[in-house]
């Protein structure tokens, strides 16, 4: 079901095949092209100052996407004379440039309707510059086009490449001892941070990834440098243990080669464990390949060249053990040697260089052993590296301001997820966790602020309003972060005013330019067809240089509208201003703003409706006609001239099909056709047509195959009265009559409804959606002209809508049924054909 609101749309531009659409954000209807249609952006260009606008901007820089199509509708009259042309060089040939004609085609007269310059993009266009062809200086703004090419990412694959290299070299060139396998730790780690920040500074938001295994190379490469980097942390921190923990005094040469096998050995596994997992898709991935192959054979022939060296030291160690080596500083347990130092069992302070080893679990029990009470002071700072931490007290007292969560995060996405959860046993959770995807905090239950629940928010420099609003009331902005429930009754758009005067509210005005994001308007004037049509009325009095608003739609109260009645139609008024008198004459355009809702000199109001288009039949004056030109255009002429002018000075001798040669024509002789030609020849009179048809009836006229004589057995067969029963009367369908109760045919009165009906043609509905929503099934088989009127008479419909069901019938030749859901909608629909099917009546 698609809910759109009832609105009169302007189609004086659409396109052949255009389609009416559903707008979500607006919840209106708007013409555009089909679903599937191919893309066009298209850009309106008008001339002004010696210059072109763009969608009413001067000489911008335009942006173009590969793969789409731009066009530039140069139906404008100001754009008569001025040919929008592309060239590589700024202002084409008014600088010795040439017109580009790649891609580009070109329609009609500028400023004529239909006229257009259109570009079709690729990866192959160059920059751009758009310029005038018979007059320089008009453009000269670039045209970017293609900001993404292949040579960045061939950029960041040489750059990964060389980086890569660098490593190669600084392995291969290091000595083989336990100092510099520590060297290799670190010169890997930081060379594969420089990797990793150049290959992100180069494919970041500057540059998008053209090829796809270029990218894939990227994340393979970073991947497996990553996975080296932390591998290689692993078995350093290996080795490091395993050489802190020997206590043989050996020569220190031997324990550095044996340092040395250890890491070479773990860097062997890791590298080919990173090998095995590489794809070999592409030529990047291929290389990434051969450049870590020469890494391992160079690992291996360091290892080949020491292999009898550590040979030798793990034989010599295997033999040792602590026996053979005397005590020295470190000292030998003996059981005396601990009894002193506890000295009876009690211990003062200990003091330690290593560390304390327990069991699996291990307890600190202060006070009362077993009561868990006392406290544990840690005089200094915690840290905890395991990988839970359980606290089962009833209270945690924390004295820092700040809890810092994911301390140390590489990015946004390491910390996705992060947050605080309680647990509620049975019912779940109650989470605020961190979204990086959204780089927002996500809350699964309700914030409850001054007594009210408030779900949803992302209140983040927002004042929200705290109690409810009242009914149909919207939340808005000030602009400043403070928002509040208000009355949304009219559309407004912001606009300013550079006329040098005061413009006075209530006065319709049209957009001259724009400024920042509002319109420059000025006042409209019915006589001066460059001011019209206006695009709303002021809503307030705004001053020379003032920021304001322009009522676009709704309602307008607080000025004067004495001189009119409850109900007038309310116009542009040649001269400016507004009246209630359409203006006449062709001089004068004609355009409906509204109507007056309430009369006073001061506090008088209306309602907007028509703003934004002239919206009614130009004038005409009396004897002219609406004649096309050489143009296509329609302009005013006198019918008298026009027929003189096409009919000339021929005489009627010239007509191919008179013949006045075999037979000279004398005074008062008519044009007869004798099979071949109009021949001249006395006219037949009246007394030879009173004789003739007086010894005439219908019985000397036989009876033809079409038009029929009448018999009382064809009146009923066609009126099909053998199937009427008493008291049906006839109903016409649009192709047939039909016999129906009088029960069942249309009212030509009103009736009430307040639950759902199905409406019979001529139908008149006052809906009352007060208690709930109404659904109106339209006729099945409606006819030719059935017309159906809809009344929302309780102006309820915003919240209780009412529903249209189209029975199988288009609605404005959309195959969607119709949701109203304006308060007060009041329309009538009339069913023209199965294309376009049920049509609004009054728009």
């Amino acid at each position: 079901m698609t809910e759109i609101n009832i609105k009169l749309l302007d189609i004086t531009s659409a396109s052949d095949g255009d389609v009416l659409k559903y707008v979500a954000a607006n919840g209106s209807v708007e013409y555009g092209a089909a679903p599937g249609a191919a893309s066009i952006n298209t850009h309106t260009v008008t001339v002004s100052g010696g210059v072109f606008y763009i969608d009413s901007t001067s000489t911008p820089i335009l942006s173009f996407e590969p793969g789409s199509t731009y066009k530039f509708d140069q139906s404008d009259a100001s754009n008569a004379s001025h040919p929008l042309r592309f060239s590589t060089v700024s202002d084409g040939t008014h600088n010795s440039g040439s017109e580009y004609t790649t891609n580009v085609t070109t329609s009609g007269t500028p400023g004529s309707s239909g006229a257009y310059t259109q570009i079709v993009i690729s990866y192959s266009t160059p920059t751009l510059y758009y310029y005038c062809s018979n007059h320089s200086g008009m453009g000269s703004s670039s045209i970017v086009g293609n900001p993404d090419s292949a040579a960045n990412d061939y950029s960041t694959y040489t750059t990964v490449t060389g980086l890569i290299n660098t490593v190669q070299a600084n392995v291969t060139a290091l000595p083989d001892s336990a100092a510099n396998d520590y060297l290799t730790y670190t010169t890997l780690s930081n060379l594969i941070d420089t990797v990793q920040d150049n290959v992100v500074a180069t494919g970041n938001t500057t540059n998008t990834w053209v090829n796809s295994n270029d990218y894939s190379t990227y994340t393979t490469v970073t991947a497996n440098l990553y996975n080296t980097y932390t591998s290689l942390l692993s078995d350093v921190n290996l080795v490091q243990g395993n050489v802190t923990s020997l206590t043989f005094t050996v020569d220190s040469a031997d324990a550095n080669l044996y340092n040395t096998y250890i890491t070479v050995t773990g860097l062997i596994d890791t590298v080919q464990a990173n090998v095995t997992s590489l794809p070999n898709s592409a030529a990047n991935d291929y290389t990434t390949y051969t450049t870590v192959t020469g890494l391992i054979d160079t690992v291996q022939a360091n290892v080949t060249t020491n292999a009898t060296n550590i040979n030798t030291i793990q034989s010599n160690l295997t033999a040792l053990t602590t026996s053979n080596l005397a005590e020295g500083t470190n000292l030998y347990y003996t059981d005396a040697r601990v009894d002193s130092y506890v000295s009876g069992g009690t211990l003062s302070n200990i003091v330690t260089t290593g560390y304390l080893r327990g069991p699996a679990s291990f307890t600190i029990d202060p006070a009362g052993h077993g009561d868990d009470t006392g406290t544990v002071v840690i005089a200094g700072n915690l840290q905890v590296d395991g990988v839970t931490t359980t606290i089962n007290s009833t209270t945690v007292n924390v004295n820092d301001l700040n809890i810092v969560l994911g301390d140390g995060s590489l990015n946004g996405p390491a910390s996705d997820g992060g947050g605080i959860t309680l647990d509620l046993g049975t019912n779940g959770s109650a989470t605020i966790l961190y979204e990086d995807s959204t780089a927002s905090w996500r809350i699964n239950k309700n914030l409850n602020l001054g007594g009210n629940d408030i779900e949803n928010i992302g209140a983040d420099g927002y004042n929200l309003p705290v109690l409810d609003g009242t009914n149909r009331q919207v939340i808005m902005t000030d602009g400043s972060g403070t928002l509040t429930f208000e009355d949304l009754d009219t559309i407004h758009i912001e606009a300013t005013n550079q006329t040098g005067s005061t413009i006075l509210k209530g006065t319709p005005v049209y957009q001259t330019g724009t400024s920042g994001n509002a319109m420059i308007v000025a006042p409209a004037d019915a006589s001066s067809p460059v001011t019209m049509p206006a695009v709303g009325v002021l809503e307030q009095d705004l001053a020379a240089g003032a920021t304001g608003f322009v009522i676009h739609m709704g309602r307008i109260s607080g000025v004067d509208t004495s001189a009119f009645n409850a109900g007038d139609i309310i116009y542009v008024a040649a001269g400016g201003g507004y009246t209630n008198v359409a203006p006449a004459s062709e001089g004068n355009l004609l355009q409906n703003l509204g109507r007056v809702t309430k009369v006073h000199a001061t506090n008088g109001g209306g309602v907007i409706m028509g703003a934004g288009r002239t919206n009614a039949v130009p004038n005409l004056n009396n004897g002219n006609i609406f004649i096309g030109n050489a143009s296509n255009q329609a302009v005013t002429a006198s019918f008298a001239t026009t027929l003189t002018s096409g009919l000339g000075n021929n005489s009627i001798d010239a007509l191919s099909d008179v013949d006045t040669t075999s037979a000279a024509p004398t005074s008062g002789d008519a044009l007869v056709w004798d099979g071949s030609n109009f021949v001249p020849q006395a006219p037949f009179s009246q007394t030879d047509f009173d004789t003739a048809f007086a010894a005439k009836d219908t019985d000397d006229l036989s009876e033809g195959t079409t038009n029929l004589y009448y018999t009382d057995a064809r009146v009923n067969t066609h009126l099909n009265v053998s199937t009427a029963n008493a008291n049906q009367v006839l109903s016409w369908s649009g192709s047939d009559y039909t016999w129906v109760d009088q029960s069942t045919g249309s009212s030509s009165t009103w009736s009430n409804v307040s639950s759902n009906v199905t409406a019979a043609a001529g139908d008149k509905l006052f809906v009352d959606t007060s208690a709930n929503p109404i659904t109106i099934t339209l006729p099945a088989s409606p006819a030719f002209g059935s017309e159906i009127r809809v009344i929302d008479i309780k102006g309820t419909s915003a919240n209780n809508k009412i529903t249209l069901d189209n029975n199988g019938n288009n609605i404005e030749g959309i195959t969607d049924s119709l949701e109203v859901n304006i308060n007060r909608a009041a329309f009538g629909l009339v069913f023209y054909d199965t294309t376009e099917g049920w049509v609004f009546i009054e728009k």
